[in-house]
């Protein structure tokens, strides 16, 4: 009697690939992998792995492989049964255009918004993927690059791993019209890790994200670690909630006295949906609470 091996994955089992950078052959930390109906996400590590559930993957066809200023793919199942690495091709499309001065002495201008209350908003569980998207006019008058984000994290537990899980920022044109987010700018992955209870101060990259005459739009989107997602999947529904509380941290949400609209983009649903997001009690938007440092020209 003959014995046949057919080719399924084992249900305990992650099937583990790795996304590079096809010119340097260098990891892609933080890249999206997006697969299955509803749609779910994951990211890759610092060495470029990322781990798919077997069990999804026996029902899906493909997966994609997205990182920010770079092509985004769709590779097939088999590929990534194979163990495959995968490499994304940087875009090369047109930059931001933004008017430089000839300068030689530049100031730092804290724009500082004041916000009366600053609530929490818990982190998004790592089965879940959500962009919190706020809008902060220009009220300073003074234009520049942003060099640093001041984010207030209201409850931060006592866990070292927790200091492991950044958001990673987005920014976009505010369309003054619709008085809405218009086109994404974000052109590289800047992270940003929360080290404390209370206020954060975190430097950007120099000379990158430019605060307008009109202001600037920003979003932060919470990333997990593929080390802690794979320790959240293999709990059962009332330890994953246990582990939530103990294991994620908030950040600052605060009123917009404005009148300005706050939005979210939910990944799950579509990559470029951006609908309304949660108000307060008293009917005014809530918007991530953050400060901004500019660099001013003088």
């Amino acid at each position: 009697m003959a014995i046949i091996f057919l080719p399924l994955i084992s249900f305990s089992q992650f099937i583990t690939c790795k996304v590079a950078d096809l010119n340097t052959k260098q990891p892609l930390y933080y890249a999206t992998i997006c697969y299955g109906n509803p749609k779910k996400i994951t990211f890759s590590d610092s060495l470029g792995n990322f781990f798919l559930q077997a069990t999804i993957l026996n029902s899906i066809d493909s997966v994609q492989l997205a990182f920010i200023g770079f092509e985004t793919i769709s590779v097939s199942k088999q590929q990534c049964i194979e163990g495959n690495i995968f490499y994304l091709k940087r875009k090369t499309g047109e930059l931001q255009e933004v008017l430089i001065k000839n300068c030689i002495l530049y100031q730092n201008k804290e724009i500082d918004y004041r916000y009366e209350k600053i609530g929490s908003y818990w982190t998004c569980s790592p089965d879940y993927r959500g962009e919190f998207i706020g809008y902060y006019p220009n009220n300073a008058s003074e234009t520049g690059y942003i060099k640093e984000i001041e984010l207030f994290a209201p409850s931060f537990p006592l866990i070292r791993q927790t200091f492991s899980i950044p958001l990673r920022l987005h920014w976009y044109e505010w369309d003054s019209v619709t008085q809405m987010p218009s086109k994404e700018l974000t052109d590289t992955s800047i992270l940003l890790y929360a080290h404390k209870h209370g206020r954060n101060k975190i430097a950007l990259p120099e000379k990158h994200i430019y605060f307008s005459e009109t202001g600037i739009v920003l979003g932060l989107e919470f990333l997990f670690p593929p080390a802690m997602e794979k320790e959240y999947l293999q709990l059962d529904p009332v330890k994953a909630r246990d582990w939530i509380n103990k294991n994620t941290w908030s950040f600052g949400m605060a009123e917009d006295h404005a009148g300005y609209m706050t939005y979210s983009k939910s990944h799950l649903k579509s990559n470029s949906l951006i609908r309304l997001n949660l108000v307060s009690s008293n009917k005014l938007p809530l918007k991530p609470a953050l400060n901004l440092l500019i660099s001013v020209c003088k």
